[in-house]
């Protein structure tokens, strides 16, 4: 491990030098990809490839159904929007 220290209210940061095998983590709900890291946030020297050693805590919620039509909504749907299409043809005709 390497130290960096940014000079971001004194602290430190942790990196591993970047082997290609040690710069993807990910399991069935999150995915991480570093690769590259800055000394400061959108400035100062690129490491590469380099990987940051840290911790990242975080909580699943509760998934959000999509809200989606049955077979029949989606056959009503179509119905209405088509009856809409042929009432604006109709009418577009009756005035021209």
């Amino acid at each position: 491990m390497v130290e960096i220290n940014p000079d971001m209210d004194g602290g430190i940061w942790w990196f591993t030098i970047g082997d290609g095998t040690n710069q993807i983590y990910s399991n069935k709900s999150l995915e991480i990809r570093p690769g590259s890291g800055t000394g400061n946030p959108f400035s100062g020297f690129v490491f590469s490839p380099w990987v940051w050693n840290g911790t990242v805590y975080y909580e699943l919620g509760a998934s959000l159904p999509i809200p989606t039509l049955s077979e029949w909504g989606l056959i009503a749907m179509a119905g209405v929007l088509g009856l809409v299409g042929f009432v604006a043809i109709q009418r577009r005709k009756a005035a021209a």
